[in-house]
């Protein structure tokens, strides 16, 4: 990611969590991934590792995606050396009022 801003990297958190949670657009997202991406879910078997296994388990659940509006957000981004980053975005996520789907949860 080179040198940036703890500003920038919050910028750039923004913009996947709002993406993917507010458009259900998951392929910024994945555009972001490194090739050696390891993702561990919070499901039962939701790990995957690399930049294509872990982009096929996010297209696979496209369509249970639900839009939502994001609230109260708080992003707390450390600098870890080398031009890498680690940023934690928490928010309340509630679906869109057109949904089918009635969710409010932190996320």
């Amino acid at each position: 990611m080179g040198n940036k801003t703890l500003a920038e990297v919050e910028a750039l958190a923004k913009k996947i969590l709002t993406t993917y949670f507010c458009d259900s657009d998951m392929e910024f997202m994945i555009s972001t991934f490194a090739d050696d991406i390891i993702w561990l879910g919070s499901g039962e078997k939701q790990k995957a590792e690399g930049k294509e296994a872990v982009a096929a388990e996010f297209r696979a659940g496209k369509d249970g995606m639900v839009a939502c509006d994001m609230s109260e957000e708080v992003y707390h981004c450390l600098d870890l050396g080398g031009g890498c980053y680690l940023c934690e975005g928490v928010s309340w996520l509630q679906s869109k009022q057109n949904s089918e789907v009635y969710l409010s949860t932190q996320q």
